[in-house]
């Protein structure tokens, strides 16, 4: 996250979609942890579980964070697996 805000230009914005658990507090691996055992854990294309101080997280990196909630025929129109949508405005 700090590194997408560092590299975006002044104005501009990101949107994220992430799954999203329903834990209050994101999981990360703790240090040392086996890549094998992330991935037992997350699966091979996830790398910590987000959970729903998501857009908290975003805020700490610089960004001014806006969510949307994608309606179920949004999701079908533009493809959006997620249900929260964040805007990330730096």
């Amino acid at each position: 996250m700090r590194e997408t805000f560092r590299v975006m230009k002044p104005g501009g914005q990101g949107v994220f979609t992430v799954p999203i658990s329903t834990e209050a507090k994101t999981w990360e691996p703790t240090p040392g942890m086996s890549v094998a055992e992330i991935e037992r854990i997350c699966g091979w294309d996830h790398k910590r579980y987000y959970g729903r101080d998501f857009s908290e997280k975003l805020a700490a990196a610089g960004y001014d964070v806006t969510t949307y909630e994608a309606s179920e025929a949004d999701r079908r129109t533009y493809s959006i697996a997620a249900e929260t949508v964040f805007i990330a405005r730096k």
